[in-house]
């Protein structure tokens, strides 16, 4: 398999992709070894408007994309398909692995990379092998002779390069923070003009890696992906371990500093993971250990247990619950969960203190148009009740009912993707094409603003500091972008981990 991704996307070999198909390809190469969500795909290929057959329709250009690459290249994951591709399958894998020799070169001296490049190829090529050691023992000592010859006529020219790519460097280095795209701008004609030279690949790495505001990353020790939910006090979360056990983490550091021994012989994935804001307990959702369809919604029923984060025990709320996987809330005082179903947007309310009851289920608002990504989002208020988000409107509900108290129409797919809330009422929601403020103490709008990225979901993850005066909107792409609380409007500033989905955002109350 040989796939070229630098200009036109193209693929060896007679099997003709459609339009489709090739969108397909592209974002499984995106993420090529790693499991990519079916609802990250549809996002790709459908924009605002999925049908109602996108699943059917995925598998068949799935099935498509297989007979071109091979069957043993695209596998089912959990939820989604991974694109397998070696390095030197992929051509921006083996412009990375030109990268690496050119440094390799630029560090080195001439006669040893001579030798280094003669032994390279050696082991490429058996048939070669006395010839190429051969070879490199001649250059070597051409090399020398040559480089003593000519050192006198090439030492001003070398001089001369010297202060040009100086000069580019230091610029680029110092409009990093004001100025970041000029910044980018002359890193890229540093590394056209200079590839070999390690200081233009350092100028070039360090303006896409490296941003204003952003301190770096923390790792936890033994988990190769993590994932979970941050407390309320925003200096911890609660993350599942590979084994199926649970740790708190201090986010810091990464270091864990309480560890929770999981379910007795049960490594299931963990499906939804959240904690209460007093953080007494975190509730988990897990996919049933027998695989049946639970009710007209939910594909797979859900097991929902309880972990008591002051004494570590579990307990079971319900068993094969009509739950499907989306965005769970947990209430402030830990006593009761609330379910929204991704593409659905169907709200459950189970308590979480009254052993296995049924859950309730707020009043649906499905309308005939379907939004993409997310269908509804939630979250609870300081005051306890639970904000549910549709496409059209935005819904104060009390969760020890499921009754509507407060209906607040929203300009269309403002409120489907996410809802972030804080003290004194404060409410943010977004969704496909917008994002709002609502006063959730009185039901106003505050403002909304429409999306004017190109980007299909803007703002899939939420956050908002009334300390920093600030909205902060993560995307899918490693991108975070803060807005002003007071009317929504961007601030300029930007901040880019440049780690693909930025995951769940909190920001300290303090």
């Amino acid at each position: 398999m040989n796939i070229t991704v630098f200009g036109p996307l193209r693929l060896d070999g007679p099997e003709h992709l459609g339009p489709r198909e090739r969108v397909v390809l592209s974002t499984l190469l995106l993420y090529r070894n790693q499991p990519v969500r079916t609802d990250t795909i549809a996002d790709a290929l459908w924009s605002d408007a999925p049908p109602l057959t996108w699943r059917k329709q995925l598998q068949a250009s799935v099935v498509q994309v297989r007979r071109a690459v091979g069957p043993d290249r695209v596998v089912t994951v959990a939820d989604g398909y991974q694109l397998r591709a070696e390095v030197d399958e992929v051509d921006v894998d083996r412009f990375d692995e030109l990268i690496a020799r050119a440094r390799m070169h630029a560090s080195a001296s001439e006669p040893e990379c001579a030798v280094t490049a003669a032994e390279r190829d050696a082991r490429q090529n058996v048939r070669l092998r006395r010839l190429l050691v051969a070879s490199a023992a001649l250059l070597v000592v051409v090399l020398i002779a040559g480089g003593l010859a000519v050192f006198n006529a090439v030492r001003s020219q070398r001089a001369e390069m010297e202060a040009q790519l100086s000069a580019v460097v230091s610029s680029s280095e110092s409009l990093r923070s004001s100025d970041r795209a000029t910044a980018a701008l002359l890193a890229v004609e540093a590394y056209r003009r200079w590839p070999d030279d390690p200081r233009s690949r350092s100028a070039l790495l360090g303006t896409f890696t490296s941003a204003p505001g952003f301190l770096g990353y923390s790792y936890v020790a033994g988990a190769d992906d993590v994932y979970g939910t941050v407390l309320d006090d925003g200096d911890h979360a609660i993350v599942p371990l590979p084994g199926g056990d649970f740790a708190r983490i201090e986010l810091a550091s990464g270091e864990i500093v309480q560890r929770f021994d999981g379910l007795a012989n049960d490594d299931r994935p963990v499906q939804q993971l959240a904690a209460s804001a007093n953080g007494d307990i975190a509730v988990v959702a897990y996919p049933a250990q027998v695989l049946e369809q639970c009710g007209e919604f939910a594909v797979v029923c859900s097991d929902i247990r309880v972990l008591d984060l002051r004494t570590g025990d579990w307990r079971s709320v319900t068993r094969k619950a009509d739950i499907e996987k989306g965005d769970l809330a947990v209430h402030p005082s830990g006593s009761t969960a609330a379910f929204v179903q991704e593409w659905s947007g169907r709200v459950r309310i189970l308590p979480l203190d009254h052993g296995s009851l049924e859950p309730l289920e707020v009043p649906s608002e499905r309308t005939s148009s379907t939004a993409r990504g997310a269908s509804g989002s939630i979250a609870f208020t300081d005051d306890g009740l639970l904000a549910v988000g549709s496409p059209v409107s935005l819904r104060l509900v009390d969760p020890d009912t499921a009754a509507v108290l407060t209906r607040i129409p929203t300009p269309t797919f403002t409120a489907n993707q996410a809802i972030a809330t804080a003290d004194d009422g404060v409410l943010v929601a977004s969704g496909s094409k917008g994002l709002m403020r609502v006063d959730a103490k009185t039901g106003e709008v505050v403002w909304s603003v429409t999306f004017g990225s190109r980007l299909p979901i803007p703002c899939p993850r939420l956050a908002v500091s009334v300390p920093a005066g600030a909205v902060y909107c993560g995307t899918y792409y490693g991108t975070i972008e803060e807005r002003r609380l007071e009317d929504g409007g961007l601030t300029g500033v930007r901040f880019d981990p440049q780690f693909g989905d930025v995951g769940e955002l909190t920001t300290p109350a303090r």
